[in-house]
């Protein structure tokens, strides 16, 4: 992809704030196959993230762009040039309505680029693990994991949480959780712990949070753990949901 063109994008709120359509046009200069993880340099050579899906035909960048559109506080009419670096990477430059490079408050602790993940088998582990990645990579250093959704969250009515997860916040050993969904409204639920495979998972009261939410196949769930309400035998996530186009 190295010799491939530019391309650019007129931000608009309505359709790019939550995903961002790639020109179908540019399509045959992206050589690898969805998900996968691209990283956006800006101008100041910061790095952010971002998932790489395909869904109705067309190729978005997905989880990981919102971050991108908030630390740089995008607008209607702004203009951004996507330049090709190598095979995963671009630099993004941004320029405001007047035609004039786009002046913005670096924020603190703006995300930098995290090492390479290996793909695993399968279509739903690799969807997970890939955005998951690009969860983590966010560097506010608040704990968070991201899972797209997949058929067994929405008929087996439940949801692993990532071991990895699990252990370096000291979960491992609670009975229950709270989920607070993007209305505020807080779901109560159980989890189970199981040792063959290990695995942290939810269980009852899930099925009701996925039903109220309307949570569908593609959908990318973020949950982020809210340190100030752990207790003794459960914690609470506030989640965060980007529905798939």
């Amino acid at each position: 992809m190295s010799d491939a063109p530019e391309f650019f994008k007129v931000f608009l709120e309505k359709q790019s704030t939550e995903h961002l359509r790639i020109p179908p046009a540019y399509h045959k200069h992206i050589r690898v196959s969805p998900p996968r993880v691209f990283h956006l340099s800006d101008p100041c050579g910061d790095t952010w993230n971002v998932a790489l899906i395909r869904a109705e035909g067309g190729l978005y960048f997905a989880h990981g762009w919102p971050n991108f559109v908030k630390d740089h506080a995008l607008e209607n009419g702004d203009l951004l040039i996507f330049s090709c670096l190598d095979e995963f990477r671009f630099r993004v430059s941004i320029f405001d309505h007047t035609g004039c490079p786009k002046d913005f408050v670096r924020c603190p602790g703006a995300p930098k680029e995290v090492g390479n993940s290996k793909k695993r088998k399968g279509d739903d582990s690799a969807s997970c693990h890939i955005v998951d990645m690009v969860g983590r990579s966010t560097s506010n250093q608040i704990p968070r994991f991201t899972i797209t959704i997949n058929k067994s969250h929405i008929h087996l009515h439940y949801l692993a949480i990532p071991m990895r997860f699990a252990r370096m916040n000291n979960l491992l050993d609670k009975g229950a959780a709270v989920i607070r969904d993007p209305s505020g409204t807080e779901w109560p639920v159980v989890l189970r712990r199981q040792d063959h495979p290990s695995m942290l998972s939810m269980n009852k009261g899930w099925r009701d949070f996925s039903i109220a939410n309307d949570l569908k196949v593609g959908d990318i769930c973020v949950f982020e753990l809210l340190m100030d309400k752990i207790e003794v035998d459960k914690f609470s996530l506030a989640v965060y949901i980007n529905k798939l186009p």
